[in-house]
């Protein structure tokens, strides 16, 4: 049995309707791909969705060809089942955040996968 422990504290800022990740099945298919003008933009939220290119990524691997990963539990989510808990695009939120790191540092950084381990992310 736990003693003295403080009761967790629900955190109701913005920061928990933002992904922590996205997860793409295909090999070799990099983030930015998914985008019809990642390298024509000057900021992350004039980024357009390649919905096209992400559905054929979907059919291809049973529907969860891309996933998107809730920011408050950690599940992965379908681009719809996103949409449908958060009413957002979670590919474009993730696509913004993407866009200013790549904006603010150089093209690769080191991030987390899905199990934890260190990986290189090319921007």
């Amino acid at each position: 049995m736990v003693k003295d422990y403080l009761p967790c504290i629900v955190f109701k800022g913005e920061e928990r309707l933002i992904p922590l990740g996205v997860r793409i099945a295909a090999p070799g298919v990099e983030f930015k791909e998914l985008f019809t003008n990642w390298d024509l933009v000057d900021t992350g939220f004039d980024l357009v969705v390649d919905d096209a290119y992400v559905k054929r990524l979907n059919a291809a691997y049973g529907g969860r060809g891309v996933l998107i990963s809730e920011p408050l539990n950690a599940n992965w989510l379908t681009v719809d089942e996103w949409f449908d808990e958060f009413g957002t695009s979670g590919l474009k939120l993730e696509g913004v955040k993407k866009f200013y790191m790549k904006k603010q540092m150089t093209g690769v950084f080191a991030d987390r996968d899905n199990m934890g381990r260190e990986v290189v992310i090319k921007l």
